[in-house]
């Protein structure tokens, strides 16, 4: 026979039992206490008590009682169990809900941000009071950087986490797209003055061929027999003469 406290601790409370023979038992009959595959007390006789610390990890676990004769070891064992239903508050740490997640921006990402406990805690996670569904991918824009509060809620408690998102994304040169129209309007600029002085230089050539050219009109007409002709008539008559 097993007998126990309780079949549903909550995790991190004890539970006492006992285990026991008949009275007209013999004495060649030893017991042993068992949870799932861990020998929680060995062989001993009858009555064997036992104390079990309830841990998260033993819902769903049999606790049970093995009486058999050890001399006569091929003799088979009689065994009594107790399946334990552990509860426990809904529990959140670095590992199942990570305090910073990075993304980037253009992919789907996940709000990582789920929470132990039994009864399986009810999770809602929310970003400046507007609902954000944990575990759903979703495209990824710069606003979704900030803090998101997660709580996850069973009958026992409630869990509260905050979590920070950072977004990675990636702008054009920023210092290109400055310097490049500077560049242009600088090349623009130096064009339109050098063309300017181009413009000037040729007009003052041409003014001052269209003032020689009155000047020439102005100018009266030279007599033949001048004295430049003769000059120039003397001056070849040298020339022929040695």
């Amino acid at each position: 026979m097993l007998n126990v406290s309780t079949a549903s601790p909550a995790a991190g409370t004890e539970v006492r039992g006992l285990c026991r023979l008949p009275p007209s038992h013999s004495a060649k009959f030893q017991l042993q206490i068992r949870i799932g595959h861990r020998v929680l007390e060995p062989w001993g006789p009858s009555p064997l008590p036992f104390s079990l610390t309830a841990r998260e990890e033993d819902h769903g676990e049999e606790l049970s009682c093995e009486a058999q004769i050890l001399a006569k070891s091929k003799l088979p064992k009689k065994t009594v169990a107790i399946r334990l239903s552990v509860t426990a508050e809904p529990r959140m740490d670095d590992s199942s809900c990570p305090p910073s997640q990075n993304w980037t921006e253009g992919q789907d990402e996940t709000l990582r941000c789920w929470a132990r406990g039994n009864p399986l805690p009810h999770m809602k996670c929310a970003k400046n009071g507007e609902p954000f569904p944990a575990g759903v991918p979703h495209p990824v824009t710069r606003t979704h950087a900030g803090t998101y509060l997660c709580e996850a809620t069973n009958p026992l408690g409630t869990a509260v986490r905050t979590v920070t998102i950072f977004v990675h994304y990636h702008d054009p040169d920023l210092l290109l797209l400055v310097v490049l129209p500077l560049v242009v309007v600088a090349a623009l600029v130096a064009g339109g003055v050098g063309y300017g002085i181009y413009y000037r230089k040729k007009k003052i050539r041409q003014y001052r061929l269209q003032q020689r050219q009155r000047q020439l009109q102005m100018e009266p007409p030279r007599p033949p027999g001048s004295s430049e002709e003769t000059a120039a008539l003397n001056g070849s008559a040298l020339e022929t003469h040695p």
